[in-house]
């Protein structure tokens, strides 16, 4: 019989049966022939012999239960992952590393908007035939409207619930929960994408142990802790971008104004999800320019425009991510946006934010770790659109001056201390 799958439920069932007789394992033990140990080692997951299997169903009067699930083989074959993307342009090196990584964990981070789950399902979707086992998906809620993530425990009781266990076998904790998912996993081939992580304790229980299974995490944050292979993705190529475009608006449009085009994709700063929503603009509005649509973004601002007509705006999407900064992080990252160059040093930082040198290094390089800037060299960037979006003064994203004094003075304390 295969471990993993069938095994698991047994041990699910044994335990079950065997606390409801009051038995410990010791006293099973006595009973059956089998000691503690192997009886320990089949609750969590080990495939029964036959010998155990039969002496367990008559001592626990299971009727027969759990000789079928010794031989049984496992009949659940998830297959979750959401629909793959039907215009999907480019990311030809990206999607060669993930074919190529030999990683039992891929993580692929990035900066909003970088589409980091888009690249994630496009190859899901062509590599599932590597998985014959199935497939696990859960978004995990890290960055999203109600600034709530998903608990790990949740998101376990869901695989679990998938992989068939019934919902009276699913253990209380997360730590026995975690292993009895890595056991149902043992010798399985199996995909495991974990989208939208918010941080590595959260992604942690769920990543399989199998040597036959790949863990696919989507991130805004480098999820340092975590050994993986890595993914970092940034703007599309100019080519790409205007691809894209293409794509969407179709090539007859695209054809009677390709400069427009071109200037369309170098207005969104070559940012996939800009690019697709000013796309979709442009499909919306099927009597008007492209040539409009870049004058547009021109005068009212991109930042204005990329966040109308899209239950996914622009604006919004940086909102998710500003919002789960500290307040020390929050401050400066706003004040980098008022600054007139695109890159700054530790040391111009210092002076604009009024703090020591070593701190606007850290905050910097906090900022940096969840690619709301970028770190080149010794300096760091601010990406165009995100530029726009720190400078925006916008009332819904103004903290009161109190709480980022407060902010910054418990991690100069914090720094002082180290």
């Amino acid at each position: 019989m295969r471990r993993g799958g069938a095994s698991a439920l047994f041990g699910i069932e044994l335990r079950r049966l065997r606390q409801q007789h009051g038995l410990s394992l010791r006293d099973l033990s006595r009973v059956v022939g089998f000691t503690p140990g192997y009886l320990s080692k089949v609750e969590n997951g080990r495939s029964p012999s036959a010998e155990l299997a039969r002496a367990c169903d008559d001592t626990l009067v299971a009727g027969g239960a759990l000789l079928a699930m010794a031989n049984a083989e496992p009949a659940v074959r998830p297959a979750q992952l959401p629909a793959g993307i039907r215009r999907f342009v480019g990311r030809d090196d990206q999607l060669e590393r993930l074919d190529t990584a030999g990683a039992r964990v891929v993580i692929i981070d990035g900066p909003p908007g970088a589409g980091k789950t888009m690249l994630a399902l496009h190859w899901a979707h062509h590599a599932v035939d590597r998985f014959p086992d199935g497939q696990l998906y859960v978004d995990l809620r890290g960055h999203c409207a109600d600034d709530r993530p998903m608990d790990a425990r949740v998101a376990l009781d869901e695989f679990l619930a998938a992989l068939g266990v019934p919902a009276d076998g699913i253990p209380d904790s997360l730590e026995l929960g975690s292993a009895l998912y890595r056991s149902m996993l043992a010798d399985r081939k199996m995909l495991v994408v974990l989208d939208n992580a918010a941080d590595a304790a959260q992604v942690r229980p769920l990543l399989p142990a199998a040597a036959g299974c790949v863990a696919v995490v989507t991130s805004r944050g480098r999820l340092p802790r975590i050994a993986a292979s890595r993914v970092t993705l940034g703007p599309m190529t100019p080519a790409d971008s205007v691809a894209l475009i293409r794509r969407v608006i179709g090539d007859e449009r695209a054809d009677r104004e390709p400069a427009a085009v071109a200037d369309l994709a170098a207005r969104c700063d070559y940012l996939p999800l800009a690019l697709r929503i000013a796309a979709e603009r442009v499909v919306a509005q099927p009597h008007s320019l492209v040539r409009d649509l870049v004058e547009e973004l021109d005068a009212d601002g991109r930042l204005n425009v990329l966040s109308t007509y899209d239950s996914i705006a622009l604006r919004t999407v940086f909102d998710w991510s500003y919002r789960r900064l500290d307040e020390g992080c929050a401050r400066m990252f706003r004040l980098l946006g008022l600054h007139r160059e695109s890159h700054i040093d530790p040391g111009a930082a210092a002076a604009l934010a009024g703090v020591t040198e070593p701190v606007a290094h850290l905050l910097l390089d906090r900022l940096a770790g969840v690619h709301l800037v970028q770190k080149v060299g010794d300096r760091y960037r601010l990406h165009g659109l995100l530029r726009e979006y720190a400078a925006d003064p916008r009332e819904s994203r103004v903290r009161s001056r109190r709480s980022l004094d407060r902010g910054l003075s418990s991690i100069e304390s914090v720094h002082r201390s180290s």
